[in-house]
Formats: C-alpha cells, sequence, structure tokens
C-alpha cells in the first residue's frame, strides 16, 4: 500500500480484550501518523462495535473462532463426561478450522508489518495462521497468568508482553516483558482531579462510592450492594454509582427499590447498566468496588483509586485470584472473598473506609506504585519497531 505500513491488532471476547487494542492504535497513530491499523475479531463479537467507532482504527475484520469450554476448579474427567460441554468444544473445533482458513486468506491480504495478539479465542486461529504464513507476532497478557488461547500460540511469538509483574521464572526468560496494561488517554489524564469530575456529575461535596462488576456486571456484587445499600448510604452526604450489566439491570433496579425509598434512589443513587465513561464515573470516586480483572485493576490503579476488590473465584485458571494477590501482596487494595458477600462484609468494609480519610489515601499511595502509564506507548513501539529477534520464529 504505497510504503504504509499496516500493524493488526488481534483479541476480543471481552472488554479486557478490546480496550486495549483501542490504547494501543492511539499510540501508534501518534507515533507514526500515516500507518494503517486493523482489528482482527471473532465474528458476532458486540465488543467489535467498540474497535468499529473508533477514529483510531482503520478497518475492523471478524472471523470465525471457537471456545474451549472449561471451569476452574473442575477435573479435565468432569469435562470429558458432560455431554453439553463436550459438545461445544467439538463444534468449536470446526470453527477454529473455518477461522484459520479465514484468517489465513485475510492476512495474506493485509501482509502486515507486525501483529500483536491481545487475548480472546480468536487468536487462535489468527496465530495458527501467522505462524504458517511466517509472520512475526507477539502476545500480550494482562493477567498474572496467560490465557489459553495465548498459551496455545505462545511457542511462535517472539516475545510475551505482560500487563501484571513477571514472576521469578518469568523474570529468567529472554522473550518475556513487563509492560503493563494499555490504556486509553482518558484514565491517564492527570489534568483532572476529583473534584472536577464530581462538579462534572454535580456531585460536588459528595462521598462516591463507585460499584463495577466487569462488562457483564456480577450478580453476587450486585445483591451485596443492593443488600448493604441502606447502610452505605446511612451517611446522608454518600452517593452511589452503580454500573449492573445489561443482563443485570433490571433485576437490580428492582432490589434498589426493595431496600431504599423513592425519594432516596432517585437523588443518591445513579444506576446504569453499561457505560463508555467509565473514566469519569471512576475519577469521581472516593471508594471502587470491583472485580479483580487486570484491566480495570491497571484503569483504577493509574487514577490512584481506594479500592475493594472481590475476585471472580470461578473463572478459568483463577486469573482474578492471582491478580487480586498480587495487588494484596503490595497492600494496594482491600481484598473480599465471594464467600463473604452474603455476611456483609462488602457494606461493612465500604463504611469503614469511608471514614478513613487515611486509609484510603495509603491505598491510593499503593496502587498508583503499581501503575505502568506507558504500556500502550511501549506496545505500540515494539510493533513499529519490532524490538526482538525474530529469527527463531
Amino acid at each position: 500500500m504505497n510504503g504504509q505500513k499496516t500493524y493488526v491488532l488481534v483479541g476480543g471476547g471481552s472488554g479486557g480484550h478490546i480496550t486495549p487494542l483501542v490504547a494501543v492504535a492511539e499510540q501508534l497513530k501518534h507515533l507514526e501518523p500515516a500507518c494503517r491499523v486493523v482489528h482482527i475479531g471473532h465474528k458476532g463479537d458486540r465488543l467489535n462495535q467498540v474497535t468499529r467507532d473508533s477514529a483510531v482504527i482503520d478497518e475492523v475484520h471478524e472471523i470465525a473462532a471457537g471456545k474451549f469450554r472449561r471451569y476452574h476448579g473442575e477435573s479435565f474427567f468432569s469435562h470429558v463426561i458432560d455431554v453439553k460441554t463436550l459438545f461445544f468444544n467439538t463444534r468449536d473445533f470446526f470453527r477454529v478450522l473455518h477461522g484459520y482458513k479465514q484468517a489465513r486468506k485475510l492476512l495474506k491480504k493485509l501482509q502486515p508489518d507486525n501483529i500483536m495478539m491481545k487475548g480472546g479465542y480468536v487468536c487462535v486461529p489468527a496465530g495458527v495462521a501467522a505462524h504458517r504464513l511466517r509472520m512475526r507476532f507477539f502476545t500480550h497478557d494482562s493477567d498474572v497468568t496467560a490465557g489459553l488461547a495465548n498459551k496455545i500460540i505462545a511457542r511462535w511469538a517472539y516475545i510475551h508482553t505482560r500487563g501484571m509483574p513477571l514472576s521469578k521464572e518469568q523474570e529468567s526468560s529472554t522473550n518475556e516483558l513487563y509492560v503493563g496494561v494499555p490504556l486509553q488517554t482518558a484514565f491517564r489524564d492527570e489534568s483532572k482531579t476529583v473534584d472536577d469530575y464530581k462538579q462534572q456529575l454535580h456531585l460536588t461535596g459528595k462521598k462516591v462510592v463507585f460499584v463495577v462488576g466487569g462488562g457483564l456486571g456480577a450478580r453476587n456484587i450486585n445483591v451485596a450492594i443492593t443488600a448493604g445499600a441502606a447502610g452505605i448510604l446511612a451517611d446522608p452526604q454518600v452517593h452511589i454509582i452503580h454500573i449492573t450489566g445489561q443482563k443485570l439491570f433490571e433485576e437490580t433496579k428492582d432490589a434498589y427499590e426493595a431496600a431504599l425509598s423513592v425519594e432516596i434512589i432517585r437523588t443518591r443513587v445513579t444506576l446504569l447498566d453499561y457505560t463508555t465513561e467509565l473514566h469519569m464515573y471512576s475519577g469521581a470516586a472516593d471508594v471502587v468496588v470491583t472485580r479483580a480483572g487486570a484491566t480495570n485493576l491497571a484503569e483504577f490503579a493509574a487514577q490512584g483509586k481506594a479500592c475493594i476488590v472481590v475476585p471472580n473465584p470461578v473463572l478459568t485458571g483463577g486469573q482474578q485470584l492471582h491478580n487480586a494477590e498480587v495487588f494484596s501482596q503490595r497492600q494496594a487494595i482491600v481484598r473480599v472473598d465471594e464467600s463473604s458477600l452474603q455476611g456483609g462484609k462488602l457494606a461493612s468494609e465500604i463504611i469503614e473506609l469511608l471514614k478513613n480519610d487515611t486509609a484510603r489515601a495509603q491505598l491510593s499511595t499503593q496502587i498508583t506504585s503499581l501503575a505502568r502509564k506507558d504500556a500502550a506507548a511501549e506496545l505500540a513501539s515494539i510493533l513499529i519497531d519490532a524490538k526482538m529477534d525474530t529469527e527463531n520464529q
């Protein structure tokens, strides 16, 4: 394309795989404005709309992909005898084959200068195709442990970049690099203060509790917050902003209506199913309640937020448990385990943290020390410069 360089970003399935790609694309356009940035996602993923709507991504393509279903804590034998799981895994195997053919055809046409595999099962057919075409690519994993898709294609990647600090074993490897989690510009904006965001939301002078359960929400967190809402809001200065997840909005709304008066809900609870302005709501927060997804933790670390973290214990590989452990060991979060939610521990931790300015300040300092605000720029530089030797591909 007349000397124009092309960079391909592959990923999908969750916001944690999509929003970092936009952040990297922003930096690619900053460093090399004339380049072409292409996103490859899996067919039917509604989150592909995020990249389609982005001004910094030039093309979006979809290919078939299949998911290998497995559940943390269940044995291999349990998966084998589960007929439903076996059926879907077999079906999706053929989807991977179809996706490989599509990816091979697409990559031959694009002829990318470099490829970044962010994660999600779309990376398997794309990674195999890139390898077969002898095209260079590298992986990025936000979590402490690599996702299954990136594990499968890791043998062909010339470098593995990480969002979390490296383990001792990873540090000894010649192709492991800790860069952090790519963040969009809004989360790296140091020009706005907490008070600025509160003013923007008409919450000046309020103590703000921001609750988010990830892109799809978290029912157990929603239940615990609504059950404890009356206690949390006993302080008349407290305001709750709650992102419920689209499928969980109505049931969470009903739970608030059962627990609180109409007037309190109207004036002191902001209830949203989904938002593209996450940075604004978290920016206004004094206390954040969140799952332990790597992207959210990185975003809140960049903003220096006092976080109460409830890791999801059943996600594959226990990724959120490992993420939460990294932050807990550095005293950067308050950790509440899922098993404690029904006992009212989450609400009590929120109330105590709202009362304790010193504790919030200490958490802010510790979590800020883990922030890597230059991650997107470093990943863009790897794409442009192809820093690592690729002869062993």
